[in-house]
């Protein structure tokens, strides 16, 4: 695998070797030329591996006989055609591959040589003749691949961990495909890049006693032998080549439908046939509330879900998602809480691509953001939104999970920003991302955020986007507002956004307390302070009143003023960065911290922090007091006073969350004293 391809954690799409050769030694992307753009893919796979009741030749196991025809149409005049393609032989006729179309009719042109460049990861068709502007041109291709063995990257064979998994698990296999960013090219010769969207119909030769699906429903069966049967699926929608997927295998399912008649279906080998309706419940819960945010139904006539043995996340194939085992089985009877909500998550992080990612593709890798940041966002958003009475939870695994874990990586200002020139799928475009854009609803409010998405689906919907033109659509539904940025000056999204988008690392507050009066300094982890954020700071006051305060240390306005380094606020009571909404992190000093854990034990100052904030506090602070006191007791204090006079927040998950956090920093003797002292009061409530 290649050092550039870095693959990641449990909640987000995975991708794999199959972007491992996109650059060049020098950086430089391959890019196809553009002279030539696809309309409609017709494809057809016969796969053969051993399966009941099936009959092939015995050395052409693991390897399938792929046929692909494609109508392009000319951008611009060239006698050259070049396609992606990778690991595929092509030991038939090269004569007759490439056709000119007209009314009907098509006429052979004559290639004067077909050359296979494996470093590209291409093949080059030379033509007699030049191809004309605007004249439509079909491609016809005969080939053979090979199927990977658990190779996640074009069609592969899942198979289960005969270490870690149960005996009615261990015999399992599904045949399914990975085709993010470039595993198509190893399964059918295509232009390869997103922004070549087009129509795919798909026909699948599979073993009569198996399941074939793929992104649409199919159309017709047909026995032709051997033990197999020909399915042909339904045309696609638009979409580029990267989403197009299949699986076969003995699977099991239980199907419902969203409130737009979608018909959703989970599926997976036989073992799970009784695990398999919360991952419904929730994949139509998700599919719905997504529907409703941005006000577009999918023209989808289904949607799958499709868990295979063994695969290191998801990915959010439009119409066909598919899902390690691991991701979306879930067994009511001995799963614990923390295990739905991750297989919640994972689900709606996958379904919220069909909108951003699969609608609306980036037009190239490096705007990956566009769809790893909104989805990373949207697994929670949307499990808020689909379980209103957990929103508190919700919130507090964002932050937990994603900010503050951001915050403390010591290592995360020296990677890279969220946008780069050919795209990261890593923890910055995934979790600095998606914090960045719950930054920006919580500064322009989730009414003006979700007119703004709205407004982009709709604009750019079967088709591609790059992030400017999100901020465009975004700055159109600001501009309808009276909001006003740092400066007092009208809100620019674009200038806001740029800084966190387009420069590496975060900042950080010192926070001192002197006078009666706050003192709040932004520095630069890591890093030089001569780096800028324009950083929004959400005051929490007492009596619960929330105020948005900035800190853009000498920034120059464009009336010439000059913002002062320190932002000072007169209080005694209140807490800053409320709700974990803005990307950073404080150190407090003493006397700040007293003043906060003053206020938050009294009554009468009517201080009541959401769970996300007290896990924020705490993060924050355990630390320095840790450090300051010769042993444990100040942290001890300062915990259990904070958490007997907040304890009205709580839920079972988020107090067990908790605890794993403090477990991490305190002596455990010790702090088992202080939970026992809190889990009384805190029966009720839990």
């Amino acid at each position: 695998m290649d050092s550039y391809c870095l693959l990641v954690f449990l909640l987000i799409a995975i991708l794999n070797y199959c972007n491992a050769d996109i650059i060049d030694h020098d950086n430089n992307i391959r890019r196809l030329s553009g002279d030539l753009k696809p309309d409609f893919y017709a494809i057809r796979i016969h796969p053969f591996f051993d399966a009941p009741g099936v009959t092939f030749d015995p050395e052409r196991n693991q390897t399938f006989d792929g046929d692909v025809t494609i109508t392009t149409k000319v951008v611009n005049p060239t006698s050259t055609i070049i396609l992606n393609a990778m690991n595929l032989t092509f030991p038939f006729d090269n004569d007759n591959i490439v056709f000119s179309t007209s009314n009907n009719c098509m006429k052979r042109i004559k290639v004067d040589s077909f050359l296979i460049t494996p470093e590209n990861q291409t093949i080059t068709i030379e033509l007699e003749r030049q191809l004309r502007q605007d004249e439509n041109i079909t491609i016809q291709l005969k080939y053979i691949g090979q199927i990977g063995d658990n190779t996640e990257c074009g069609l592969f064979k899942s198979t289960a961990d005969p270490e870690g998994d149960t005996d009615d698990e261990k015999d399992e296999v599904v045949y399914a495909t990975q085709f993010e960013t470039t595993g198509a090219r190893y399964v059918f010769p295509s232009f390869d890049e997103p922004d070549y969207k087009a129509h795919f119909q798909l026909t699948i030769v599979k073993p009569k006693q198996w399941v074939a699906l793929s992104n649409s429903h199919n159309i017709t069966t047909a026995d032709i032998g051997n033990g197999y049967e020909e399915v042909l699926f339904i045309k696609t929608e638009i979409i580029s080549s990267y989403l197009l997927a299949f699986g076969i295998g003995d699977l099991v399912s239980v199907k419902g439908y969203t409130s737009d008649g979608i018909l959703t279906r989970i599926w997976a080998p036989r073992s799970g046939k009784d695990k398999l309706q919360a991952a419904l419940d929730s994949a139509i819960k998700c599919t719905d509330v997504m529907t409703k945010y941005t006000n577009f139904t999918l023209p989808l006539l289904k949607i799958d879900h499709l868990a295979i043995p063994s695969f290191g996340g998801a990915m959010e194939n439009f119409g066909l998602i598919v899902y390690g085992r691991q991701h979306l089985i879930f067994d009511p009877k001995k799963d614990k809480l923390q295990m739905w909500l991750h297989h919640t998550s994972t689900i709606c992080h996958e379904l919220s691509h069909h909108w951003f990612g699969d609608t609306v593709t980036n037009k190239w890798w490096g705007d990956i953001f566009l769809h790893e940041g909104f989805a990373d966002f949207f697994e929670n958003k949307a499990m808020a939104l689909a379980y209103p009475k957990e929103k508190a939870l919700m919130d507090f695994n964002f932050a937990s999970d994603n900010v503050l874990e951001l915050m403390y990586n010591n290592e995360i200002d020296v990677i890279h920003p969220i946008i780069t020139k050919n795209g990261s799928f890593d923890e910055i475009t995934y979790q600095m991302g998606g914090a960045v854009i719950r930054q920006l609803e919580a500064v322009i409010t989730p009414e003006v955020l979700q007119k703004g998405l709205q407004r982009y689906i709709k604009k750019y919907r079967s088709s591609n986007a790059n992030y400017q033109q999100l901020l465009d659509e975004i700055q159109s539904s600001v501009d309808a507002t009276d909001l006003k940025d740092w400066c007092e000056e009208p809100f620019n999204v674009t200038s806001f956004m740029n800084l966190w988008l387009n420069q590496k690392g975060h900042p950080y507050l010192n926070i001192d307390y002197v006078n009666r009066t706050f003192l709040i300094t932004q520095h630069v982890q890591n890093g030089t302070d001569e780096k800028l954020w324009p950083l929004p700071i959400f005051v929490q006051f007492a009596n619960n009143q929330n105020r948005l305060f900035w800190s853009a240390p000498n920034y120059v306005c464009n009336n010439g003023d000059t913002l002062p380094k320190t932002l000072k606020i007169r209080s005694s009571a209140l807490f800053i960065n409320r709700d974990t909404l803005a990307v950073t992190k404080a150190y407090y000093s003493k006397s700040a911290i007293e003043v906060i854990v003053d206020a938050l034990t009294s009554f009468t100052t009517n201080l009541q922090l959401s769970p996300a904030s007290l896990y924020q506090f705490f993060s924050d602070i355990i630390p320095v007091t840790d450090i300051e006191a010769s042993t444990t007791e100040h942290s001890m204090k300062i915990i259990e006073n904070v958490l007997m006079y907040q304890r009205n927040v709580f839920s079972f998950g988020i107090f067990e969350e908790f605890t794993n956090l403090i477990e991490t920093f305190l002596e455990k003797g010790k702090f088992n004293n202080v939970i026992e002292n809190l889990r009384h009061p805190n029966n009720n409530v839990l």
